[in-house]
């Protein structure tokens, strides 16, 4: 969906707090907002580009759905390739599930408490070096 914009002339406007907003957000928003509901009626969704505190507690449940169906949408704009769509799911307050999609690289990072991470579905973990001082390497 949003490759289909990229290739449009886009019409963007400033919201209220003077950040960009385009007919791609809207769509993807829809687009994300509109799957959730379908498999998960009556869930709370908050999404950057269309959610109120009225359309929070006209839901009801534990869950609450957290989209930014654009994030980076300056860089979209730009045809910078460096924008993804981030959803996370939190549940009774503890956040339960993340997903981000890189859709210029074609990756899925996504991670689950207690499952780990995965990248296109291969799981992925932090590396085991110890961390950096912030101090240059010494040279013998």
């Amino acid at each position: 969906l949003l490759a289909y914009y990229q290739s449009k002339n886009l019409q963007n406007r400033l919201k209220a707090d003077f950040s960009l907003v385009t007919e791609a957000d809207l769509a993807a928003d829809n687009f994300i907002s509109s799957s959730i509901q379908r498999h998960f009626p009556g869930e709370r969704i908050l999404s950057e580009e269309t959610a109120t505190a009225a359309s929070l507690d006209a839901a009801s449940g534990p869950n609450l759905w957290v989209i930014d169906p654009l994030d980076g949408t300056t860089n979209y704009v730009h045809d910078f390739p460096c924008y993804v769509v981030s959803i996370g799911l939190v549940i009774e307050g503890h956040v339960q599930l993340g997903v981000i999609y890189d859709g210029t690289r074609d990756e899925l990072f996504a991670a689950a408490r207690g499952n780990g991470a995965t990248l296109n579905q291969e799981p992925i973990r932090c590396s085991q070096h110890a961390s950096h001082s912030g101090q240059p390497p010494r040279r013998p």
